[in-house]
């Protein structure tokens, strides 16, 4: 009975609006929202109330040492500690300054001789940047070494395949090749040949491989120096900028101001002794 009760469609009810006359005052206000008022404005009162019987309460010859290091703000009314700090004299602080800038321009000369150093190399990777030498632009300069093997006679010597044991043997297949071609080889040295220009066609797809993969790394570490430039020119930059910036609020404090200045709009001023 409950399920027919829950099937059939009921009339939705609708939350009555704002009257079009009171539009100005927002949205209407229903019950819930008041609730969240009404709690939020006892609550407010019961601490208004506490606060009240506190100072009313209150011994005037209450004594506190924090009273001693409390200075009360006659403004806002609140209330301050004194952490103990005191102010350094001008001369002291112009003494830190000057150490400031010596500092500063300690970190300024590594920064540049750095900078001078990625620049060198970023300008030698540029210039051996070609497509045609990526050994030379990965530092790995190639060296093809000779070695000669010994055998017994000459049939040994056409026997010896140099492939297996890791050797460069592209001259001795080009000559075997030619050899094959011109009729001097047999057909089972015909199907030596071919196998030993099927290995050279890998060992030369291997070298080209290496070579694609060296000019990428290249390629990479370069990009790394010319980013690792602009880093070392934008920190120089800033250790510039706060350089100067030390030296003139040292020139600032001291009693015979010296040199130019420049205002907050950008004004460029000399500073000049004071005229008894």
């Amino acid at each position: 009975m409950s399920s027919m009760r829950n099937a059939v469609q009921r009339r939705s009810h609708k939350e009555r609006a704002q009257p079009t006359e009171r539009s100005k005052w927002g949205l209407l206000e229903k019950h819930k929202d008041y609730s969240l008022r009404a709690r939020d404005h006892n609550v407010k009162k019961a601490r208004l109330k506490a606060l009240q019987a506190k100072a009313r309460d209150r011994n005037p010859d209450e004594f506190s040492f924090r009273m001693l290091s409390t200075t009360l703000s006659s403004k806002s009314g609140t209330q301050s500690i004194s952490r103990g700090n005191e102010s350094l004299s001008a001369d002291t602080v112009r003494l830190l300054k000057t150490q400031d800038i010596g500092y500063l321009r300690t970190a300024l000369g590594k920064v540049a001789a750095e900078r001078k150093r990625a620049e060198e190399s970023y300008m030698i990777g540029s210039i051996h940047g070609g497509e045609e030498s990526p050994l030379r632009i990965a530092g790995v300069e190639r060296k093809r070494g000779n070695k000669t093997i010994f055998v017994n006679d000459q049939d040994a010597q056409k026997q010896f395949n140099g492939g297996l044991l890791g050797f460069d043997t592209t001259k001795q297949e080009d000559s075997q090749n030619n050899q094959a071609l011109h009729g001097d080889f047999d057909d089972n040295n015909a199907t030596t040949a071919h196998r030993h220009a099927l290995r050279s066609a890998k060992l030369e797809t291997r070298r080209r491989a290496e070579e694609a993969a060296l000019l990428k790394k290249a390629r990479k570490s370069q990009t790394s120096r010319g980013t690792r430039v602009e880093a070392m020119k934008e920190r120089e930059n800033a250790l510039k900028l706060a350089e100067k910036e030390v030296e003139m609020q040292r020139l600032g404090m001291g009693k015979k101001r010296q040199g130019i200045g420049m205002n907050k709009w950008g004004t460029k001023f000399r500073f000049r002794e004071r005229r008894n």
